[in-house]
């Protein structure tokens, strides 16, 4: 018995002994996994510290040293995932910046850059960064060479334009458009100067010059030429008239004698002038429109041509950039038609495709200005384009004075009389036996007033 009571005891001797030895081991290995773990829970919250500057994440404040210590082992599945969450964000940050510099490459056509994929590599997107900055720069001031140059020729061209605007999104459009139809003018130019040049050259009898090779110059020197030489004939021509008109002076006499003649003539003229004058202070006298011509007591409708030398409107608007004006003449204008010493209200019919001319202090200085040509026309005003202005003429401003000429206005009654012919050309060629009757009575007319003539000498 007391053998046994003596093994039990050293066996629990030994076991006390392992079990102080165990003790003293794993407190050793406690106190290294504990700063194991807080420097693992440092390194994650300085990592996320970095990634959130300049990020606007606050993924540092929830992965705090003090939310990942062993002592809150059982809040770290709440706590750690915010780890991955904000990897994934720096990702997808890292993904998307590769996409977009590789978008913005495709769009501004630069070629030499890598793809996107190659952009997300750790080890190569700073070569492929190196790269597209380059290339940008090299857009860059390829861009503003251009732009540069374009502004350049649109001070050759009188279109203002700045670097600035071309440079502006928006307003870039307004100088672009704007020397593309100072070019299409300057194109326009360019072919009628051609044109009328050609026709000069043909005119003096020189070969039509060509204008858009590199040897225009001397183009225009054989048409100067041959201008210089019509000159020189014309010059000649004058002398040798100067000559004949030596030659007429000895019938000089005989032409004295046909004006002692002519004279006596314009005496009888005279005559029946006053005679003529008499009636017609007669015939408007009877009319009741006092006195006056014959012009005076015919009285026009509305809508007659004629009536377009009493019209007369101004420029109430103007638009410089597409060259055009309105004036306050319309469909409904009225003028006052003179008859006798009666005024009569007449409505004018404004026509369109019509030139009228523009002038300035009408009644004083009447400086001419240009013309225009109506476009369209309203109730009370009229759309008309500027036509281009001779050489010396002033630019249409608002208040400018437009009426037609009357050039204008003869042409007016011209083009009607020519379409009320076309009109009525079946009534005329059934009209025409009675009017040769008419001719033949006007003849008869002519032979008696000749006779009367011939008497009164």
């Amino acid at each position: 018995m007391g053998t046994v009571n003596k093994v039990v005891s050293i066996v629990i001797l030994v076991l006390a002994l392992g079990a102080a030895a165990m003790s003293f081991l794993l407190g050793k290995k406690r106190e290294v996994l504990v700063t194991g773990w807080d420097k693992m829970a440092g390194c994650i919250n300085q990592t996320a510290t970095s990634l959130d500057a300049g990020s606007d994440t606050k993924y540092a404040q929830k992965l705090q040293k003090m939310n990942l210590s062993h002592t809150k082992f059982e809040d770290l599945d709440k706590v750690l995932p915010e780890l991955p969450k904000q990897a994934e964000a720096v990702i997808m940050q890292r993904d998307s910046m590769a996409v977009a510099m590789k978008e913005i490459a495709t769009t501004l056509e630069l070629e030499g850059i890598a793809e996107a994929d190659a952009m997300k590599s750790v080890n190569g997107y700073s070569t492929g960064k190196d790269k597209l900055l380059e290339l940008v720069k090299k857009s860059q001031e390829r861009n503003n060479g251009v732009i540069q140059g374009f502004v350049t020729s649109c001070n050759k061209i009188g279109v203002k334009a700045s670097a600035s605007e071309l440079k502006d999104f928006e307003k870039y459009k307004d100088p672009v458009k704007n020397f593309d139809a100072k070019v299409t003018k300057i194109n326009k130019r360019m072919t009628s100067y051609e044109s009328h040049i050609g026709q000069l050259a043909s005119a003096v009898g020189a070969s039509s010059p060509t204008l858009g090779g590199d040897d225009f110059e001397t183009s225009l020197k054989d048409t100067v030429t041959a201008a210089e030489a019509l000159m020189n004939n014309f010059e000649q021509t004058k002398k040798d008239l100067m000559n004949e008109k030596d030659r007429t002076k000895t019938t000089e006499v005989k032409l004295e004698e046909r004006e002692q003649k002519i004279v006596s003539l314009e005496k009888a003229v005279s005559t029946k002038g006053n005679e003529i004058d008499g009636l017609k202070k007669q015939i408007s006298q009877l009319s009741g429109s006092g006195e006056g011509n014959k012009e005076d007591i015919t009285i026009l409708e509305d809508g007659d041509p004629r009536l377009l030398k009493y019209l007369k409107g101004k420029v109430v608007e103007m638009n410089d950039k597409w060259d055009f004006v309105v004036i306050d003449l319309g469909k409904h204008t009225k003028v006052k038609q003179q008859v006798g010493k009666r005024e009569i209200d007449n409505v004018v019919m404004l026509p369109a495709n019509e030139e009228m001319v523009v002038a300035r202090d009408l009644g004083t200085d009447n400086q001419f200005v240009g013309k225009i040509k109506i476009t369209k026309v309203y109730d009370n005003c009229a759309i008309a384009n500027v036509l281009p202005n001779p050489k010396g003429s002033s630019a249409v401003k608002i208040g400018d004075t437009v009426y037609f000429s009357e050039d204008a206005i003869t042409g007016i009654l011209k083009s009607k009389e020519v379409k009320k012919v076309e009109e009525k050309k079946p009534e005329e060629d059934k009209a025409e036996p009675k009017k040769e009757e008419e001719k033949e009575e006007k003849t008869e007319e002519s032979s008696s007033d000749d006779s009367s003539s011939e008497a009164a000498e």
